[in-house]
């Protein structure tokens, strides 16, 4: 498992950067999660139990953001300077949803799951995507077409129930 956990972190590290780089909208911040995520996630390596380690490497990053967010607010209480310059905690409100989103995606179909996460997550255009998958753009398109229907039906599953 160890090399699985190294593996996914190189494959991955871009997607990690882009995904901090929109929690934060800092590139040094974004940085330093990542930075910060990666760390965990290889002195950790030993708890993850196979499966998706992209998903699990994607789950430290988003918990360690949350950490730092709590960790910054209780450093403000207290008249200390937060973690991070100017950091502006996001909404509970929009944190718990982009949760639950990725939450949801990360049941759908592998193919098209991937492919949501790439588009609506980390931020890569509809060519990029289809380039990164190997399928063609109107593929993608589609995937994420269908994909948004299945992801506000779910939503709103959640929601009412």
């Amino acid at each position: 498992m160890t090399s699985e956990v190294r593996t996914g972190v190189v494959k991955h590290y871009a997607a990690l950067h882009r995904y901090a780089r929109k929690l934060l909208r800092r590139t040094q911040d974004a940085e330093d999660l990542v930075t910060q995520a990666v760390e965990r996630a290889l002195t950790m390596e030993d708890k993850f139990r196979g499966g998706n380690v992209r998903a699990w490497l994607f789950t430290l990053l988003h918990n360690t953001y949350v950490n730092n967010i709590r960790d910054s607010k209780t450093l403000k209480r207290g008249g200390n300077p937060p973690i991070f310059n100017d950091l502006q905690p996001p909404n509970q409100d929009e944190t718990v949803e982009l949760h639950e989103i990725v939450r949801i995606i990360l049941k759908f179909p592998r193919d098209q799951g991937r492919t949501m996460l790439r588009i609506l997550i980390e931020g890569y255009d509809y060519e990029e995507a289809a380039r990164l998958e190997n399928i063609h753009v109107g593929t993608a398109k589609s995937r994420v077409h269908r994909g948004r229907e299945l992801l506000a039906a779910k939503l709103a599953q959640s929601l009412s129930g």
